[in-house]
């Protein structure tokens, strides 16, 4: 059998060593928080950036495609059958 106060001891060393470990945890986050939102404010601008190039490219789209139905002349729109305006077609 051992000593109570062995037993006292020693579960007062365990938990101290845990107080120790946890502390230090404690002391380490401040700057684990500042990693993680500077980490979040470049990820957010980069973001940020990409949706804006992303609009960019459907408005230069969207304008590109008003160019091009603004160029094409007004047909009829049964001469646009390639059949009926003579156009042969090949078979599969």
């Amino acid at each position: 059998m051992t000593n109570p106060t062995v037993e006292a001891l020693l579960i007062l060393q365990e938990r101290d060593s845990r107080v120790a470990h946890l502390t230090g945890e404690l002391a380490h986050l401040p700057q684990q928080i500042a990693q993680v939102e500077a980490d979040l404010a470049t990820r957010t601008a980069t973001f940020d950036e990409l949706k804006s190039r992303t609009r960019q490219i459907e408005a230069d789209r969207k304008k590109l495609d008003l160019d091009v139905q603004s160029k094409r002349p007004l047909q009829d729109p049964a001469a646009a059958d390639p059949q009926e305006r003579g156009v042969r077609l090949p078979q599969p």
